[in-house]
């Protein structure tokens, strides 16, 4: 949230901020109930206030107080959405005369996929998405929803509509894009094939097109496209140029192509590349850049077995069978849809009671700042959570190493274990840190391991990389959350 004062700011307002700043959710939280009483004529920033300090029911309360219209009823069911409440139905009345590719469909999707009606969520995508096929977030989200429920044809809409519209240029690099995150490695070498013949002179396909060929191997024809797209300057191509250097092996150049996207823009995957390059090459730059195992910690958070028992069979009920979204690390097992610690049921009101203390503490700890260094440098007065969600693996389960480009601080906290984690020698199901994807040619060791524990909560760098061991038997149940200054 920007603190920037901003012209006009009512007392009401200032006295919201400084509560933020101060990290003071309850003061926050009694100023919101207070707002409530008395709606402003300027809501947005209190509705933000109520986001950020995971009180969207608090938002939602203050959207319906404040004489809404359509689009505040409508602002109001999505922030009740959050909250874990049944909301379908009432958005889908709202949209009833809206148009097919009205983006709040979006969000109806996803409330009725937390509510467990995917297939719900899907027959609505596809019906508008017959009207309006050139709907990129439509597609898109079709896609997904396809994807994470198994089905055997997720890509039948957007295959669909790019035969129908061989002219949009932008409809084919989202369905590129998607074919790809889907590692259809079967049909991505045809499908460049077919946008790079509509659209041989665009970069925007070129770059998708590149990344693609890198990751199927066909390393001649990526390094032709990269070399082509030499002068585009943009940090998410740095962080894919860097990422291909780093798969065959050439982590000097990895460190050039990732230096301009984390020094100009401190952006994530940039730096992970950079941090990842710097070690194969002996750089002693990465001593500064991983400063050994001092950035991460184990803590014990705050709650008793039987609140942990409770907790478990609560997320259970909250795994509703999906498969985790499009480009995330878990590998046979589920994940839970919508940000976990905005729901407003006990057990997880007092999961995140837990899990703050233990992130301020881990906070307080912390080397001094340094200006230099991309996870040092960040303010520390005032944070909050940015995502957050359950995993549930099953025997052979694992997750990809991979990073959290948009964190500052991430987690691991375990819920429930298979038998085999303890102790075993191998390290099945531990969390490793510190090396990259298994792919990186001549890839390294971690850093460090962390042992589960049920209640352990790991807490690291989110530009570090992290994965884990597949084990053999059992389910191994965790939240996770990422953290980044208010």
């Amino acid at each position: 949230m920007n603190y920037t004062v901003l012209c006009n700011m009512t007392p009401a307002e200032d006295r919201l901020n400084d509560a933020l700043r101060r990290d003071d959710e309850a003061a926050v939280a009694e100023l919101l109930q207070q707002a409530i009483e008395a709606p402003p004529a300027r809501l947005q920033p209190w509705i933000d206030a109520a986001r950020s300090i995971d009180r969207s029911d608090l938002g939602a309360k203050l959207l319906e107080a404040s004489e809404p219209n359509a689009q505040r009823r409508f602002a109001a069911l999505q922030l009740w959405s959050e909250t874990g409440r049944a909301v379908a139905a009432k958005m889908a009345h709202l949209l009833k005369d809206a148009p097919a590719d009205d983006p709040r469909r979006l969000q109806l999707a996803g409330a009725l996929e937390l509510e467990g009606d995917a297939a719900a969520a899907i027959a609505m995508l596809a019906e508008f998405l017959e009207q309006a096929p050139g709907w990129l977030a439509g597609q898109q989200a079709l896609a997904q929803l396809r994807w994470t429920q198994g089905d055997d044809a997720p890509l039948a809409s957007f295959d669909a509509a790019v035969a129908q519209q061989q002219q949009n240029e932008a409809l084919h690099a989202a369905w590129l894009s998607t074919v790809k995150a889907m590692e259809a490695h079967d049909r991505l070498p045809a499908d460049i094939g077919v946008a790079m013949e509509r659209f041989g002179q665009s970069g925007l396909i070129a770059m998708v097109a590149a990344d693609g060929y890198s990751e199927l191997g066909m390393a001649q024809e990526a390094d032709v496209l990269f070399g082509a797209l030499a002068k585009i300057e943009n940090p998410d191509f740095d962080a894919t140029r860097a990422r291909h250097a780093m798969r065959y092996g050439r982590p000097d150049l990895a460190a050039r192509f990732a230096a301009p996207g984390a020094a100009r823009h401190n952006h994530g995957e940039c730096w992970a590349w950079l941090g990842a390059a710097l070690r194969a090459s002996d750089d002693p730059r990465s001593d500064w850049f991983h400063r050994g195992a001092s950035l991460f910690a184990e803590h014990s958070i705050d709650l008793t077995d039987a609140d942990r028992v409770e907790l478990a069979a609560h997320l259970g009920a909250l795994h509703k069978g999906s498969a985790p979204p499009l480009g995330q690390s878990p590998r046979g097992g589920t994940q839970t849809m919508g940000p976990l610690l905005k729901r407003r049921e006990a057990p997880i009101i007092g999961l995140r009671r837990a899990v703050r203390s233990a992130v301020r503490g881990f906070i307080e700890a912390l080397p001094p700042t340094e200006q230099e260094h991309p996870f040092l440098s960040r303010p520390r007065q005032s944070f909050r959570f940015e995502g957050s969600w359950s995993i549930r693996l099953r025997p052979q389960g694992h997750h990809v190493a991979h990073i959290h480009s948009h964190g500052w601080i991430s987690s691991a906290l375990y819920v429930d274990l298979p038998e085999e984690v303890a102790g075993n020698a191998d390290r099945k199901g531990w969390l490793q840190i510190g090396a990259p994807p298994s792919w990186v040619k001549g890839a390294m060791p971690p850093i460090d391991h962390i042992e589960p524990a049920p209640l352990k909560l790991a807490l690291f760098p989110s530009i570090f990389w992290h994965g884990t061991v597949p084990f053999d038997a059992g389910e191994r149940l965790t939240v996770a959350f990422d953290v980044v200054p208010r």
